[in-house]
């Protein structure tokens, strides 16, 4: 039924299936095994989280907000929320779940990631006086994403991505042009070989 509702881009009803399928799970999660406790919640979270990319409802958000309260420190939960906040707009809250998921996995290059590109999307906001500020806190959780995820062609665009969003042009033009250059090595690496 999920599937079908996915495939037939019926996200209320994707997400009403979600929503079923998690209250049940929560319902029920102490007669599951740790191991496929931890899978199916990875796989609706994930599903939730497709399902909110898709389609925004205020519904969507108080469900992820009614099941955050009832399971504090839920790290998936926190993520959805921030993305959900980060999608409408709502960059503070997003900002403050991202910092919350960040203190219990302060290791995790994806948090560090997006808590660097909400500090930039506040500082793009024309009532932000502190502007420059943010943009470094962002460029600073930025960089340590950039450590902890090592140098490779997801990061230089990310980073490129970035400074373009920050109308910083010229970076932006040399971290796409690294992530092009790592691009054509790693396709003539491999025609090499054949």
């Amino acid at each position: 039924m999920l599937y079908c509702s996915l495939k037939a881009r019926c996200w209320s009803l994707a997400f009403e299936y979600l929503r079923w399928f998690h209250s049940l799970s929560v319902n029920n999660h102490p007669l599951l095994l740790p191991t496929n406790r931890d899978l199916l919640f990875t796989r609706i979270f994930n599903a939730m989280n497709f399902v909110f990319c898709h389609s925004q409802n205020v519904s969507y958000h108080r469900y992820v907000m009614r099941a955050l309260s009832r399971s504090r420190g839920n790290v998936a939960l926190q993520m959805i929320s921030g993305n959900n906040s980060l999608i409408t707009g709502a960059y503070r809250h997003a900002l403050g779940e991202y910092l919350r998921v960040w203190k219990q996995v302060p290791e995790n290059p994806l948090v560090c990631m997006l808590i660097g590109l909400t500090f930039v999307h506040i500082s793009c906001k024309k009532d932000i006086c502190s502007r420059h500020m943010l943009a470094l806190r962002g460029l600073a959780f930025m960089n340590r994403y950039q450590r902890l995820r090592g140098d490779n062609q997801e990061t230089y665009y990310n980073a490129g991505r970035m400074f373009h969003q920050m109308n910083i042009l010229p970076l932006a033009i040399h971290f796409y042009e690294m992530c092009l250059e790592v691009s054509a090595s790693f396709w003539n690496y491999f025609a090499g070989n054949n």
